[in-house]
């Protein structure tokens, strides 16, 4: 694991098997990447790379707003520009940021863990007041700002990111896969969409994360497998011409 950092954005690398594949995740609101996402993850065999990042600033352990997450998500992409496939994990609130940050449009695949359906919920409403300019949340504290924006963020727009693109997501226990489903026929064109229901709460265990990775792994095999084969066949056509 290489811990790396970009302007205020803290990252982590975990090298695979092969050196042609990036997985991006990007962990949930309240979720510290390294505990979250390098500690389960690098316990367990990996076969392409891997970069998580925080979504909070590393100075100030404040959550920045949607504005600065996602300019640094794109600033940190270019570090990896090198790879000719790359492939996208959002987790919870990670979800929204890949559609806000515009990095869908570089992605062969688009993974969703418990993404949340951000319609207005209040969210503002809910947090404890520390100063003016502060709220508080399970020892986290996130301006004012980030959680006025979180209440007013649109999946319905949202989801227009996610046009012609091959998305997989994976549902936990409660979440509304309904109002998924309704979104993306209505608001948006994906190229393919697959649907997963799992046993597990919002909040997964590392074993369940291990899990979960490794069924995004055996998607992106058949990706790259399907992806060879085109290539082969299109070699072949040109040689018999």
């Amino acid at each position: 694991m290489k811990k790396n950092r970009t302007n205020t954005i803290l990252h982590y690398f975990l090298k695979g098997q092969l050196d042609d594949i990036l997985v991006v995740i990007l962990p949930g609101l309240m979720s510290n990447a390294h505990r979250d996402i390098v500690l389960p993850l690098e316990k367990s065999v990996h076969k392409y790379d891997i970069v998580t990042l925080s979504l909070y600033d590393g100075e100030t352990g404040l959550y920045r707003d949607i504005d600065k997450i996602t300019s640094e998500v794109n600033n940190l992409l270019k570090k990896y520009k090198k790879y000719k496939n790359i492939y996208l994990i959002g987790y919870s609130f990670g979800s929204s940021v890949l559609m806000l940050s515009g990095i869908t449009s570089i992605a062969k695949h688009i993974f969703f863990w418990s993404p949340t359906p951000w319609v207005p919920q209040g969210i503002s409403k809910t947090l404890e007041t520390i100063t003016p300019r502060l709220y508080g949340v399970d020892g986290c504290v996130i301006n004012k700002k980030l959680a006025h924006q979180l209440d007013t963020l649109d999946i319905h727009t949202l989801v227009k990111s996610l046009t012609n693109k091959e998305v997989t997501i994976f549902f936990s226990i409660g979440d509304d896969k309904k109002i998924w489903k309704d979104v993306l026929t209505n608001n948006s064109k994906p190229k393919k969409v697959h649907y997963f229901s799992m046993p597990y709460p919002h909040q997964y265990t590392g074993i369940q994360k291990r899990r979960l990775y490794s069924m995004v792994e055996k998607i992106i095999n058949k990706d790259i497998s399907k992806q060879n084969s085109q290539l082969a066949r299109g070699s072949n056509k040109k040689s018999t011409k």
